[in-house]
């Protein structure tokens, strides 16, 4: 209570502040004004009595001035310490699925086959068939763009699948002739009796059979 006159019979009240403010510049002649919590901080309530404080956010949340509440930090964010205004975005190659985290090794790295390309992500993206990814020998990927860490499939490879670390050969009598094939091509035989008919109407060359030698990872087929 406070009374800024003298010789009064009695003392009046302080005010009681609205949640995300607090009473300051108060005394036992001085009526205080009510200011907003600083960021990191927050009052949920009036408080008991009109002295109540803004208390600091835990680790893993926010606020703003004024806030009544601490949020919890968004997806693909963190933040490790107390009374904080923002949180900090995990780096590229890293994501955070989950609010409210509170170290940086709470942002998990992309595994092989996958990559973040941008701060704060909260998923990884997969490379695309036709490719594989680099990995490190714990796992991880070893570049976090695309660009880097997805290769496309060598000449005779193929990958079918996203998000996939190696490419497959191609089995016998198929074949890929260039680089990031998620199939391969069937090599042509147009002759099913195996022999050319000659009578100037018909392409013997077209009809003679394509294979790969019995060998697999073939980027071309022969005769």
């Amino acid at each position: 209570m406070y009374q800024p006159s003298k010789g009064q019979s009695e003392c009046l009240d302080h005010e009681r502040c609205n949640p995300g403010h607090m009473l300051v510049g108060f005394s036992d002649t001085a009526k205080g004004v009510c200011q907003a919590c600083s960021p990191g901080t927050k009052k949920s309530g009036l408080g008991a009595t009109p002295f109540v404080q803004c208390v600091d956010c835990n680790p893993g949340h926010r606020s703003a001035a004024g806030a009544a509440s601490c949020d919890r930090c968004d997806k693909g964010r963190y933040q490790p310490a107390s009374a904080q205004a923002t949180c900090k975005s995990c780096p590229e190659g890293r994501f955070a699925d989950q609010k409210g985290r509170t170290q940086l090794s709470q942002c998990q790295h992309c595994v092989a086959g996958q990559y973040a390309d941008a701060k704060a992500s909260v998923s990884c993206k997969s490379c695309d068939k036709g490719h594989y990814g680099q990995a490190h020998a714990d796992g991880r990927g070893k570049d976090v763009h695309s660009a880097g860490h997805c290769i496309k499939c060598p000449k005779g490879q193929f990958q079918e699948y996203d998000g996939r670390t190696f490419c497959a050969e191609c089995e016998s009598g198929k074949y890929a002739p260039a680089d990031g094939h998620h199939t391969c091509l069937n090599c042509k035989s147009n002759d099913s009796n195996n022999f050319c008919v000659t009578d100037g109407t018909n392409d013997c060359d077209a009809q003679r059979y394509y294979w790969t030698e019995n060998k697999a990872g073939a980027s071309t087929c022969v005769k």
